[in-house]
């Protein structure tokens, strides 16, 4: 069996959200766990992603935290994560994903030996086991889909210029205070040679027809937004580096190094304060792996023969069910699948949203390059503009966020 297998009878986008795709991460999760925290959030639902996006909430402690994906090898990774995270100290977890300041590549009889002593289901550990005997024992942490791919062009482009050049690009890592380093990029940007790199990444990363074929499958979204795709990449590494320091920002190492180089630019999940409180949490929030889209089919389509193009009636029913169960929820982070939908769909999912939301519930949206239209926000309250300062920070400027609020 192999977490990367295709399967024929689904459509394009399903095809692409029923791999492993992501072993990290391509979000700074920072923004939700903190906007959750601040919120008070006591009932949770989010896509589950690499588990790195999701189970970080067990720290605030919530009542229920949910988490859902079309893929079961996404969600099977989560149940790992949270496995690794009860059973193992903040060191040894570090250690086992390849964390910083340990190597994925290093410790791979250590991370055998951690393996082979955890206590996991018997056929989850057979499919896990499959997976790091596959990898050789090495962290999992750069092995998705997506990590594989966005890394190899930085990986390439440091063997093209050498040691020495590279070098002239990794300065930038070793500021520790914002001002001294947006002094530095107003400097460097003014010279010629080091522009040269990040204008690489940008037109490697920004292939639409080289992620499209290679990652998405050919459901990458279609890009409605006004920029051209340099434009934006160009606009997003440059927010980037002035909003944020290069050295804790995780997205910047990965675009200019291919992997996590400094302890500080470490996601939530491997944040020590978040690890520890979420390790306090797990035993006792309410923790539930759903696999499905995380938008509930409408109450008048249930038991519909015809069902639709992503599965049968009966099967649509009794998830939308287990979300409805698990609700109602007062925090809903959605990453960027709002950006896939078409049709119907992005005219209304909020409003599919409603029968599992509580009065008061704050729903967050990513987009990558398209921005859902027509979206019917009837019955919600757009609050982006609150959050603009903790928007303004998060480390990848990759997204269009909004941030919406039930009013019931």
């Amino acid at each position: 069996m192999s977490f990367f297998r295709k399967q024929k009878h689904l459509d394009k986008s399903s095809q692409y959200f029923t791999g492993l795709n992501y072993t990290l991460a391509n979000e700074d999760s920072w923004l939700e766990l903190n906007m959750a925290k601040k919120l008070g959030s006591r009932k949770i639902l989010t896509v589950c992603g690499s588990g790195g996006r999701s189970l970080p909430f067990l720290s605030l402690n919530p009542e229920t935290l949910t988490l859902v994906d079309l893929s079961t090898a996404q969600l099977d990774l989560a149940r790992f994560k949270a496995a690794t995270l009860s059973q193992l100290d903040f060191e040894a977890y570090c250690l086992f994903w390849g964390f910083p300041p340990y190597d994925p590549l290093e410790n791979t009889l250590a991370r055998r030996k951690i393996f082979e002593s955890l206590a996991l289901d018997h056929d989850l550990r057979e499919r896990l086991d499959h997976i790091m005997r596959f990898h050789r024992d090495e962290g999992l942490i750069y092995q998705g889909r997506w990590e594989q791919r966005y890394t190899a062009t930085p990986r390439l482009l440091r063997q093209v210029i050498g040691p020495v050049l590279a070098r002239f690009y990794d300065d930038i890592f070793e500021f520790r205070d914002l001002d001294s380093q947006r002094q530095y990029l107003e400097k460097i940007l003014q010279n010629p040679l080091w522009k040269a790199l990040p204008r690489a990444l940008i037109f490697g990363i920004g292939n639409a027809h080289f992620f499209n074929t290679f990652i998405y499958k050919g459901a990458m979204v279609t890009k409605n937004i006004p920029q051209t795709s340099f434009d934006f990449y160009r606009q997003a590494f440059r927010g980037a580096m002035w909003n944020s320091l290069a050295r804790e920002n995780f997205f910047l190492q990965l675009s200019f190094f291919g992997k996590i180089v400094f302890p500080e630019a470490n996601p939530p999940e491997a944040h020590p304060d978040v690890y520890t409180g979420s390790k306090k949490a797990l035993p006792v929030v309410d923790l539930r792996y759903i696999n499905s889209g995380v938008i509930p089919e409408p109450e008048n389509t249930m038991g519909d023969s015809k069902g639709d193009s992503k599965g049968d009636s009966k099967g649509d029913s009794k998830v939308s069910g287990q979300l409805r169960e698990s609700g109602p929820f007062d925090f809903v982070s959605l990453s960027d699948v709002p950006s896939y939908f078409k049709g119907d769909l992005e005219q209304e999912y909020l409003q599919r949203l409603r029968p599992i939301l509580c009065p008061g519930a704050v729903v967050v949206s990513r987009c990558y390059l398209r921005i859902p239209e027509e979206t019917n926000i009837n019955g919600f309250t757009d609050i982006t503009n609150d959050w603009k300062e903790a928007i303004e920070v998060e480390k990848t400027h990759m997204y269009k966020i909004f941030v919406y609020r039930f009013e019931g």
